[in-house]
């Protein structure tokens, strides 16, 4: 689409959508899967913060995000949905073969599972010897 079809499109759902009246909410009740919980207005609204990044995306010089103007009719009670648009100007295939880049995890991670062998190595350690005493009183 082109600009000017955006924006009219903008205009069109800008004067539909009843913000006041709007809900959108994605459910995370299960992991692996999400649900969208949503009334028409609330769809109009998403969507209008979809086209609106959609019109600036040209705009951009290819480092900056696109940021979605949230508002009170959006619902997040998870905190799990971030309103940022990292902008790729590379075709599916592009996008979709390269793998994406591992994060690395702060070493405050890795405490935890460290913690846990160091306590799972010391009770082994007291079970070895302790059974060894017992050997030694037997015999």
């Amino acid at each position: 689409m082109e600009l000017k079809e955006l924006n009219k499109t903008i205009t069109i759902l800008e004067n539909h959508c009843n913000v006041d009246e709007a809900y959108f909410e994605f459910d995370y009740y299960d992991p692996d899967y999400v649900t969208i919980k949503s009334n028409k207005d609330g769809l109009m609204a998403f969507s209008l913060e979809l086209i609106k990044a959609c019109s600036k995306f040209d705009q951009l010089n290819g480092k900056e995000n696109l940021y979605m103007n949230i508002k009170d009719w959006f619902v997040d009670e998870d905190n799990v949905f971030a309103p940022v648009i990292t902008p790729f100007y590379s075709s599916r295939q592009d996008i979709m073969s390269k793998p994406l880049p591992k994060k690395k995890e702060p070493f405050a991670y890795h405490l935890t599972s460290i913690g846990l062998s160091a306590l799972l190595c010391i009770i082994v350690g007291c079970f070895i010897i302790g059974f060894i005493q017992i050997l030694m009183w037997i015999f």
